[in-house]
């Protein structure tokens, strides 16, 4: 499960995007339906939004129901705007040897996703 979303505050140069949180469909994350991604995963994206430095200048987390291309991250007209990903991870493996395993253990997985 995976998604990404995107907010827009002000344009200047004759950009239309919608109001509010719209997620993405393209070629990063395909597929997408506003109806069918997990809720625990919809609901993710916002706080993920708000954390992009510069959050603001019209920009709201209140989704849209709406999804948009993913083509609107390339469009230079477009200078205002936070975007988001989320995504669970499942479905893999991850085996210790028995001997000089702790009895107690944690793991952490990292992922970092760069926009250019």
């Amino acid at each position: 499960d995976q998604g990404m979303a995107v907010s827009a505050g002000h344009q200047e140069d004759g950009a239309v995007l919608p109001a509010g949180m719209s997620l993405v469909n393209g070629q990063s994350v395909s597929g997408v339906q506003a109806g069918t991604l997990p809720q625990w995963l919809k609901s993710r994206l916002p706080s993920l939004l708000m954390l992009n430095r510069g959050f603001g200048n019209g920009m709201s987390t209140a989704d849209n129901g709406q999804v948009i291309s993913q083509g609107v991250l390339a469009d230079g007209r477009v200078t205002r705007l936070a975007a988001a990903y989320a995504s669970a991870v499942s479905d893999f493996e991850l085996r210790l040897p028995a001997e000089n395993t702790p009895a107690q253990w944690q793991a952490g997985l990292s992922v970092t996703v760069t926009v250019q």
